[in-house]
């Protein structure tokens, strides 16, 4: 199956599997798949399926250069499958200008497929289209690119809270909750990190890293904690679950309900607390601490459940499944 990926990343080709870190690389890595940046096509490459990601900033632009392309293979007489995929949580489209808004929902509406990161978020869209093919794409990580040479396996000190200290990330939130950990506090560099952040003395932020280095990082540390109420790709608790560290989350730990990231509430259950509960997230902090019987067995937990559900292999059949059983449908 040939799949072409358009998004808001400036290159033509495909990823070396040893370089993917993010998400979307890691699918396109995954897939074998063709990137083209918005606004350019080649028209000799065939695919199977197109997946347009429209970012967060210049959605017009990318909208419309899409619309084009579908426009143009479809007149050429192409039996590809046009899809979207969410870009970061669901509702991100409504801080948009009213016209985008719009514009972003008839896009929806005119494609084969749209694919969401978590199944949060494939009830909000089957809401919206009730008629319309919805898909978990789930997050995913590439082994080839991570660094397991360099990965800390001996004695783990400190705690490592998922962002900053803006209302995307949660980062205040985490904060608070580290500190039950009596542990040193770790924090890494994020794209909205204010400018007075470092001035907080409890902790101790890594400059900018790239994902390998990242990796490296967390790898090192004891406990994590992530009360990010953005829900998205999930890519933080997917990490620690990879590496063995547990993770403190919001999300939804009643069986069968479907609310958070997916790989916060599949991987770290018992971990996962109701949605600005600080509470209880205090008290799995304490009990991760002083539980070690319990802290084990959260790691093994996540570990297997990280290879049940998130293995390379895993993810293509799931991938593979969506796009037959749509094409079941529609045959």
């Amino acid at each position: 199956m040939k799949v072409v990926f358009f998004t808001e990343n400036n290159f033509t080709g495909q990823v070396p599997r040893h370089l993917s870190g993010r998400t979307d690389t890691s699918w396109m890595s995954a897939l074998n798949a063709h990137h083209f940046p918005f606004g350019f096509y080649d028209e000799q490459f065939q695919p199977d399926i197109c997946i347009f990601i429209i970012p967060k900033k210049d959605a017009n632009r990318c909208i419309s250069s899409a619309l084009a392309i579908r426009a143009r293979m479809r007149n050429q007489g192409s039996k590809c499958l046009f899809a979207s995929m969410q870009e970061g949580p669901h509702q991100l489209f409504q801080d948009w200008d009213i016209y985008q808004q719009f514009a972003y929902i008839n896009f929806l509406k005119e494609l084969d497929i749209v694919f969401c990161h978590n199944e949060y978020d494939r009830k909000y869209y089957a809401g919206i289209f009730p008629d319309k093919n919805i898909f978990v794409l789930s997050s995913l990580m590439v082994e080839d690119a991570i660094p397991v040479d360099k990965l800390h396996y001996g004695e783990r000190n400190g705690v490592m809270i998922g962002g900053n200290m803006v209302s995307w990330y949660g980062g205040f939130d985490s904060f608070l909750v580290a500190r039950e950990l009596d542990e040193k506090i770790y924090a890494p560099s994020m794209g909205r990190k204010q400018i007075d952040e470092e001035n907080n003395s409890e902790v101790n932020y890594l400059p900018y890293l790239d994902w390998p280095s990242w990796l490296v990082e967390l790898s090192k540390r004891k406990y994590a904690v992530h009360l990010m109420r953005t829900f998205a790709a999930g890519t933080f608790a997917l990490n620690c679950a990879r590496l063995g560290v547990p993770c403190i989350g919001f999300g939804s730990n009643r069986e069968k309900e479907e609310q958070g990231c997916d790989t916060q509430r599949i991987l770290f259950p018992e971990l996962t607390v109701p949605i600005g509960d600080m509470v209880t997230a205090k008290k799995k902090a304490i009990w991760l601490k002083e539980n070690k019987q319990f802290y084990d067995h959260v790691v093994s937990f996540a570990f297997n459940e990280y290879h049940r559900n998130y293995r390379e292999e895993v993810f293509l059949q799931k991938f593979r499944e969506s796009v037959t059983s749509f094409k079941a449908i529609t045959d």
